[in-house]
C-alpha cells in the first residue's frame, strides 16, 4: 500500500497545469483603498488588506466586461464571473436580479464573447443557476438551460459552469443537469465554505457521470471545515488555499478565489451589508480564522 500511495503521489506531481500563464490580479477590489484608510489608525489591518490586494481574484459582471479585460496585460489570465441570468437567485433571495429578458441575456453573452481576446480567459458561468433550478416552474427551467447552452456555445474561453456545492444537490442530480448541457466543465463551491477535499470527492463523482468533465474549486473562504450548512456570512470560517493552476489533481484545473473575502453574502443577522457589498470586518475575520 505504501508503494502504491507513493506511485500515485509521483503521478499526480507530473500533472501539467492547464496554462503556464499567471493569473491576473484584479486591481478593482477595495483592499488597497481600505489599507490606505487604515494606515495610521490600524496598521496591522492595513497590512492584511495589502496582502489581500496581491492575490488574484475574480471580477463579477452583469454588464459588458470589455473595459476591464482590455486592461489585462498580455500573458496574464483574467478570471471573470458572469452573473446576470434572468430570475437570478430565484428572484426573491439575497442576490435576486439578473437580465430582464432572455434576449437581453443573450446580448450580454454576446458582449462578453466580443470582449475576450485570450482563449485562456477563465469564465465562471452563472453561480447558482443550475443548482437553483428547482425554484423555477418547468417552462423557465428549460428556458434557463437554453440560455446556459447558448453561453457555453458562444464564449471563446475556458468556461466553467457553476455546479453548486456538496451540501446542495446530490452528485447525480448535478451530473444529470450537466448532461443536459453537453457535459461542460464546471466549478464548485462558488461563494461557499466547504473544504477542498470534500469538493474534490464531490466533483470526481460528478465527473464520473459527465464523461470526465474537469472542474475548478473556489477556495477563497474554505480554510476550515464547516460545522453546519450556513451560507450567509457564517462565523468561524477562514480563507483557503491561494489561487493556483498547480493542483496536482487530474480533474481539478485550478483553485480560484471567486468570491472575494470581505464581500458580504447578504443581510443575515449581524448587521451585514447587502450581498456583494464590501464589509472589511468580514475580510479580517476570514484572514484570522476561528
Amino acid at each position: 500500500m505504501i508503494k502504491l500511495a507513493a506511485g500515485l503521489a509521483l503521478l499526480s506531481a507530473c500533472i501539467p497545469p492547464i496554462t503556464d500563464k499567471p493569473m491576473y490580479v484584479n486591481p478593482e477590489l477595495p483592499y488597497t483603498q481600505q489599507a490606505q484608510i487604515w494606515d495610521s489608525a490600524f496598521p496591522e489591518g492595513a497590512a492584511i488588506m495589502r496582502e489581500y490586494a496581491s492575490i488574484p481574484m475574480a471580477k463579477w459582471f452583469n454588464t459588458d466586461p470589455a473595459a476591464y479585460l482590455s486592461r489585462v496585460p498580455t500573458g496574464q489570465v483574467p478570471i471573470i464571473v458572469m452573473y446576470n441570468i434572468p430570475n437570478r437567485d430565484c428572484g426573491t433571495q439575497f442576490s435576486a436580479g439578473g437580465a430582464s429578458s432572455n434576449e437581453e441575456y443573450k446580448q450580454f453573452v454576446d458582449s462578453v464573447a466580443r470582449a475576450i481576446s485570450d482563449p485562456d480567459t477563465i469564465i465562471i458561468l452563472e453561480p447558482d443557476a443550475l443548482a437553483d433550478l428547482d425554484c423555477l416552474p418547468d417552462t423557465l427551467k428549460w428556458e434557463r438551460l437554453g440560455l446556459l447552452k447558448y453561453a457555453l456555445d458562444t464564449l471563446p474561453a475556458r468556461v466553467y459552469i457553476d455546479g453548486g456545492n456538496p451540501r446542495w444537490q446530490s452528485y447525480l442530480t448535478m451530473a444529470q443537469r450537466l448532461n443536459w448541457l453537453g457535459n461542460p466543465n464546471f466549478v464548485l463551491n462558488t461563494s461557499y465554505y466547504e473544504t477542498t477535499n470534500v469538493n474534490i470527492m464531490y466533483g470526481t463523482a460528478i465527473s464520473n457521470y459527465t464523461n470526465g468533465a474537469h472542474f475548478v474549486i473556489d477556495t477563497s473562504r474554505n480554510g476550515v471545515p464547516p460545522v453546519d450548512d450556513q451560507f450567509c456570512n457564517p462565523p468561524n470560517r477562514m480563507v483557503g488555499q491561494r489561487p493556483t493552476f498547480n493542483t496536482n489533481q487530474p480533474l481539478v484545473d485550478a483553485y480560484l478565489w471567486i468570491k472575494e473575502p470581505g464581500g458580504s453574502d447578504g443581510e443575515c443577522n449581524r448587521g451585514e451589508p447587502p450581498a456583494g457589498h464590501w464589509w472589511p470586518v468580514r475580510a479580517l475575520e476570514l484572514w484570522w480564522g476561528p
